[in-house]
């Protein structure tokens, strides 16, 4: 019994690890993990990547094979086991961009880039929140040969941005107990860098309402190849704009889609709660790319 509690130890240690940072750079592990939702915003910017030149393109679910789940034709084609897809789950982490090149097992961002898009019920150790604004991620290196297709998987979260700075409450009670749904324009920046200078590919695409803080995962991809040839990606920026969040028929989306400047003037002695949205980012895969 004791050898297998043993076990069962190294077990439980191996998966918060996996799933944690892969910390080769000092990062606190407990950055961005915080129990006040309004403090786990990742708003990192990268000014290389400011006055690029930008080419728009609106993916199209049937010219760009867009996905949205791990069910759908477009995905499990890339499949060499098309029976893989019942698992509805799956991410095959052999493909991760950590097992790709070990320049992506450094800092905060790995959590994106290690084939954990869950973390037992330590799901934040797991992921990136982002806001409408989202972030930058500049790559130690640069793609030498283009990615087959990409692979992003996210919800949708509401929580109260006003829980640290206002009277506290249990922790159950900074989300909203409505049973919502939300859509977005999802836009997903490539910056390309050559003679010194970058450019960027933005390519934006309308995902379908989804819920919001109930595990309604969207696994989101799309064919990259000889139509978005990303061999001289040096980055890449997430963010989305939010359509519409509804409570059943009802239209909510101005009272769930605060910012933190809505805070201002408030009476930090209310019982209010102010909500904000948030995208919350678990595994991003360039399949089948490499780097130098």
């Amino acid at each position: 019994m004791k050898s297998v509690s043993k076990c069962l130890l190294v077990l439980s240690s191996l998966l918060v690890t996996s799933c944690g940072y892969r910390l080769k750079e000092l990062y606190n592990s407990n950055d961005y993990n915080s129990i006040y939702y309004s403090e786990n915003y990742v708003r990192t910017k990268v000014d290389d990547f400011k006055g690029a030149s930008r080419k728009e393109i609106k993916l199209d679910q049937e010219d760009n094979y867009v996905f949205t789940s791990l069910s759908n034709p477009h995905y499990t084609r890339y499949l060499s086991d098309p029976d893989q897809s019942v698992y509805k789950h799956l991410f095959d982490k052999t493909i991760s961009m950590i097992q790709i090149d070990d320049s992506f097992e450094y800092g905060m961002n790995s959590k994106l880039f290690d084939g954990w898009w869950e973390c037992g019920s330590h799901n934040e150790k797991a992921r990136i929140q982002i806001d409408e604004d989202g972030f930058d991620m500049k790559f130690e290196k640069q793609c030498r040969q283009r990615p087959d297709y990409l692979i992003l998987s996210f919800q949708s979260a509401i929580g109260d941005i006003r829980d640290k700075s206002f009277k506290q409450y249990n922790a159950n009670e900074r989300y909203p107990k409505e049973n919502l749904s939300c859509e977005v324009t999802l836009n997903i920046d490539f910056y390309l860098l050559e003679n010194n200078k970058y450019s960027c590919i933005s390519c934006s695409y309308d995902i379908e309402e989804r819920k919001c803080n109930q595990l309604d995962f969207v696994f989101f991809g799309f064919e990259l190849g000889d139509k978005i040839n990303l061999s001289l990606c040096k980055g890449v920026s997430i963010s989305y704009k939010i359509k519409s969040i509804k409570n059943g028929e009802e239209d909510v989306t101005e009272k769930y889609n605060h910012k933190m400047e809505d805070l201002e003037g408030l009476d930090k002695n209310t019982s209010e709660k102010v909500y904000g949205h948030a995208l919350w980012l678990y595994e991003f895969y360039l399949a089948n790319s490499t780097w130098h």
